[in-house]
């Protein structure tokens, strides 16, 4: 299975001013959350420190602490975004866009209410304080290890771009079916069928794509993963999954789908990934690619 979403602890957000830091404020008064200090501008990895912290403000509280001179975030838009987030009041890292090394990409509609709320009006070169109250967050069931329940979050998000809308070949409009031959072993290779080859470039080792999918366990033909049921296509850098789905999709040109089957030892083998992936399981993906942003410094033409 790919490593999708990454980066996307994707939070509701309250947006928070600091007065040393400038820009406007909105929302609750930015005197709720002045024990916040960011240094660094924007662009840059911030540092945040929590000081003194008192009781958390009880609102989303917003303020840019760089204007933006690009598009600014609407409520239906997909944002890239560079982020940092901690917990009110230790100042305790959660969660980092910057420590993965690239940004993060998702729909403002897909994401808790904090980050709904508080982005949109952000513009692209912009950075914004947010500092999310738990009922704009994870509430009283937290998120796993690392957000207590009923925590405070502060995040430091830069703008890096409102993604124009992703046109989808009308050939890959539809949730494509899976379907395992019903008592076939599972092949011991990499398989790779085209169901529809693309016409655009084609994805390389290191590109920027995105891509709709879906993810079916050869055992049982249950499916375990899909972007289809997420509502929005992924986004990762090809290299940087499993071995198998990486071999799958690259040499891939964009508007094509391509059905891959992976074996175990290039997906997740002997541990699996429980519940969805049991150990030794077989994968079959069927993808589409959307889109394909080439590695920095990378040479057009195919090879």
């Amino acid at each position: 299975m790919p490593r999708l979403s990454p980066g996307l602890v994707l939070f509701a957000i309250l947006v928070i001013v600091l007065p040393a830091c400038g820009g406007s404020a909105s929302g609750p008064s930015a005197r709720d959350a002045d024990c916040v200090k960011v240094e660094g501008s924007a662009g840059e990895e911030p540092t945040v420190e929590l000081e003194g912290c008192g009781d958390p403000p009880e609102e989303l509280v917003t303020e840019d602490l760089a204007e933006g001179n690009g598009a600014a975030a609407e409520a239906s838009s997909t944002v890239s975004v560079k982020y940092v987030g901690v917990l009110w009041p230790d100042g305790k890292e959660f969660d980092s866009s910057w420590s993965r090394g690239e940004p993060a990409t998702f729909g403002l509609d897909q994401v808790i209410p904090g980050w709904s709320e508080g982005l949109v009006g952000l513009k692209e070169g912009g950075r914004r304080l947010l500092v999310v109250p738990p009922d704009l967050g994870y509430g009283s069931q937290g998120a796993g290890s690392d957000i207590p329940p009923d925590s405070t979050l502060v995040f430091v998000v830069d703008l890096v771009e409102v993604v124009p809308p992703i046109e989808v070949p009308e050939a890959l409009q539809t949730k494509p079916e899976v379907q395992i031959p019903a008592g076939t072993p599972p092949p011991t290779s990499l398989q790779v069928q085209d169901e529809v080859v693309g016409a655009g470039p084609d994805a390389k080792t290191g590109d920027s794509v995105t891509l709709n999918y879906v993810g079916v366990a050869w055992s049982t033909g249950e499916e375990f993963d899909s972007t289809w049921e997420r509502g929005q296509p992924a986004e990762f850098t090809l290299g940087r999954l499993v071995p198998g789905f990486n071999q799958g999709v690259e040499g891939m040109k964009v508007g094509g789908r391509r059905r891959i089957v992976i074996p175990p030892d290039l997906a997740y083998g002997a541990a699996g990934q429980p519940p969805a992936i049991a150990p030794n399981e077989t994968l079959v993906f069927v993808v589409d690619l959307l889109a394909v942003d080439p590695a920095q410094g990378a040479q057009g033409g195919g090879q």
